[in-house]
């Protein structure tokens, strides 16, 4: 039954999905960054192309959506705009890497707040194999998890999906925001 539905007619009430107007706001701002450190940037000319298939991508979903409205198309569209986390993530290096490094800052900054340096003190008490490899299977596990969550929702909380993405979409392009702005390792 849930596979037949999944084909069956279903129309959105708005144009865009929150998702997708939140990608195209990230996308608009990075192209502005782009256009001002064009200069700067290793290959500025090639993440202007991206961002001009990521625009044309995500209007291609759109009317393909409109052509054959179904759950089918809607998860799609949620899908693209979820995947592309996977080239927004690296893409913030290339940011990251005209502006000075901070870390001699925010090390400073926690040895003032804490009296020491928190993550070598994580890293004496926590330092076993098991550890390692626990945070090495989170690590592995973060993207997995991502799409598992969000393909829950699809199916099983269907009226909270577009909410469920939207929060995930934005806490990462927030933590983007502040990665390019505040270059740490």
């Amino acid at each position: 039954e849930m596979a037949i539905g999944f084909f069956i007619f279903f129309e959105q009430e708005r144009k865009f999905l929150a998702v997708e107007k939140l990608n195209l706001i990230y996308n608009l701002f990075t192209t502005i960054l782009v256009l001002i450190f064009f200069n700067r940037l290793d290959a500025p000319q090639s993440q202007l192309l991206c961002r001009f298939f990521i625009l044309a991508g995500t209007f291609a979903l759109i009317y393909l959506y409109t052509r054959f409205p179904s759950r089918a198309t809607v998860f799609l569209r949620i899908v693209g705009q979820m995947a592309l986390l996977s080239y927004w993530y690296p893409e913030t290096f290339e940011f990251n890497r005209i502006f000075m490094n901070l870390d001699h800052v925010f090390a400073s900054l926690d040895y003032n707040l804490f009296g020491c340096q928190p993550a070598l003190m994580f890293e004496q008490v926590l330092s076993s194999d098991f550890w390692r490899e626990a945070f090495n299977l989170g690590y592995w596990l973060y993207y997995p998890m991502i799409a598992c969550v969000s393909i829950y929702y699809f199916f099983y909380r269907p009226k909270e999906v577009e909410r469920c993405t939207f929060i995930i979409i934005s806490s990462f392009f927030i933590y983007y925001i502040i990665y390019i702005l505040f270059p740490v390792a």
